[in-house]
């Protein structure tokens, strides 16, 4: 018999199936992800489960039979929406879950960080990394799109096959330090039952910390038993991932982004505090310096990234720039591709969405087919006694092209290029 937790769990995977990631990304994406393609077929393919399988042998041994008992249940549900947070419910029974857009939101964040990070010493596929002012326009235009469309997007940078794997890496400590925090805010709740603990906080900034130094704990712990006993190169991952964390839950408070538990003390001085129950673990200033160096760059960029988000005209010149750029490729795109007397949809398809896929925010999207459409407004308004019959077929083949693409663009560049093709419609 179910208890309530495994029941309520079940209700909610019923509610919010998994995504068919197999169908979603490519055999190389999977890999980069760590994810098998047979596991994922077979539907066993709660990310969840496999970061509390990684934390199991550093959790207090009171927690493990009430994990055992199904009292306290882990799970993946499919919200678009990155969250992460603790349903408890009667009886001292709790339901931690975490939501599928979770977990591609910080992939996608981790993967210019890793090649800002850990950059190379020689040219590999003609990349070295990205360098620290598009790192935090990146990251930037990561978190607009995520304000405008709760979903993950994000622009193209130059990025190493091994910078990816770092990127993974890196995400998965940050998504192990977070369902480590929701368990720390049971532990918390549980009190005495498992351990040392107090409970009955009424202060929730207290509370807060006390769940970041029980996940920093149970994190660390985990990664010396799984990856070797005090390594530094991993201790800097795993710490980065906290970090990393930590700022990206700050900059979606300043983005107004809607939480499901309640309000987190500023980041700074989270950081500042793991930094130094950090610095009592480590056995030396070497080690704590080693540890903290990867935590010091993401540091960096998400404060260039806050700057940008709370005041982003000074970076409005370099937005321009590649939108501009982007407008003149599209429109060389749709020349080349009407050239013939059938356009060459196939064509224009495949690589009109490489370039969209870019990203941008949705202010340089909507210049770009402002642009376009502008183009396209003007070809058929023309009197056509001044038109020939070539060009008559070539901006018809413009046009056709253009509708068609609606259903052959990732989102969410669909929903920008849509609402600018309804203006089209409603002015021809």
């Amino acid at each position: 018999m179910r208890t309530a937790a495994q029941s309520h769990l079940v209700l909610l995977g019923e509610k919010h199936p998994l995504p068919d990631l197999v169908s979603v990304l490519s055999k190389g994406e999977l890999d980069a992800l760590g994810l098998s393609m047979k596991r994922l077929k077979s539907g066993e393919h709660d990310r969840a489960l496999d970061l509390l399988s990684e934390l199991m042998g550093s959790l207090p041994t009171a927690l493990l039979p009430i994990i055992e008992q199904g009292h306290l249940v882990v799970g993946e549900i499919g919200i678009e929406a990155p969250n992460a947070h603790v349903i408890p419910l009667k009886d001292d029974e709790f339901v931690v879950v975490m939501h599928s857009g979770l977990f591609a939101f910080l992939y996608r964040v981790a993967r210019p960080l890793a090649s800002a990070v850990f950059r190379t010493t020689e040219e590999v596929a003609g990349s070295t990394g990205t360098e620290m002012p598009q790192l935090a326009r990146t990251i930037a235009e990561i978190f607009w799109w995520l304000r405008k469309t709760d979903t993950s997007f994000g622009p193209d940078y130059d990025i190493t096959r091994e910078q990816i794997y770092l990127a993974n890496l890196l995400a998965m400590r940050a998504e192990r330090f977070l369902l480590a925090h929701e368990i720390g805010h049971v532990l918390q709740a549980l009190g005495e039952r498992c351990g040392e603990l107090p409970s009955g906080f009424t202060d929730d900034t207290t509370e807060e910390y006390l769940a970041d130094a029980l996940a920093l704990h149970l994190t660390l712990d985990a990664s010396n038993k799984h990856e070797g006993e005090r390594d530094p190169t991993w201790l800097m991952l795993t710490y980065a991932g906290a970090e990393l964390a930590l700022h990206i839950w700050n900059v979606m408070e300043r983005i107004d982004f809607s939480f499901l538990d309640d309000i987190h003390p500023p980041a700074s001085k989270r950081i500042e505090m793991m930094r130094t129950w950090l610095r009592e673990w480590c056995d030396t200033d070497e080690t704590f310096g080693k540890v903290t160096m990867a935590a010091k760059v993401i540091q960096r960029a998400f404060g260039e990234v806050s700057r940008i988000i709370m005041d982003p005209a000074e970076h409005a010149a370099a937005f321009e720039v590649e939108a501009e750029t982007l407008v003149t490729e599209f429109l060389d795109l749709l020349e080349t591709c009407s050239s013939g007397a059938i356009p060459d949809y196939s064509t224009f398809y495949s690589q009109a969405s490489i370039l969209l896929s870019r990203g941008y925010p949705e202010q340089a999207l909507v210049m770009v087919f402002r642009r376009v459409v502008d183009r396209l407004r003007e070809c058929m308004t023309e009197p056509s006694e001044k038109q020939n019959p070539v060009d008559q077929q070539r901006r018809l083949g413009q046009f056709k092209l253009l509708f068609g693409l609606t259903d052959n663009m990732p989102d969410p560049a669909k929903q920008v290029y849509e609402a600018e093709l309804d203006a089209l419609r409603r002015t021809t």
